[in-house]
């Protein structure tokens, strides 16, 4: 019984190098780069989002507060949430549900499920980033950093 209980506290993830490792790293590279140009991509859009949704400058603010300050809060957590669940679930499950987030957004009507959408997109969004980094350091030879 004791030998069960050691077993069971020890984390998901062996830290192995992925058998692609080229093709690991150019598919985190293009997730980062899509959270970068997803997080612009509203910054550019919010003059017309303010326009539709009738907010003033302060509530239309508030979208893109939401959804950056959101990828700040959950980026140091990555590395935990990496070790313990594995860096596959920790970037596959995130990128499937923000797919999914991504395709309701344009379909709502009322700025406090937006604003909602908008923090759920920018946690889904901050774990690209930091899972890329380990992603890069873990599978490169250090010539290539």
């Amino acid at each position: 019984m004791a030998e069960n209980d050691g077993a069971s506290r020890e984390p998901l993830s062996r830290g192995g190098v992925a058998p692609q490792p080229l093709f690991a790293v150019v598919a985190v590279l293009l997730g980062s780069f899509l959270a970068n140009f997803d997080s612009r991509l509203t910054t550019v859009g919010l003059p017309d989002l303010r326009g539709a949704f009738s907010l003033g400058f302060d509530e239309g603010a508030w979208l893109s507060t939401a959804g950056i300050g959101s990828q700040i809060f959950i980026a140091p957590a990555v590395a935990w949430l990496a070790t313990v669940f594995g860096l596959r679930r920790v970037l596959g499950i995130p990128s499937l549900v923000y797919a999914a987030v991504s395709f309701i957004i344009p379909f709502v009507h009322d700025y406090p499920t937006l604003l909602a959408l908008s923090v759920v997109h920018g946690l889904l969004l901050g774990t690209f980033v930091p899972a890329t980094l380990m992603i890069v350091l873990r599978n490169l030879p250090i010539r290539w950093w």
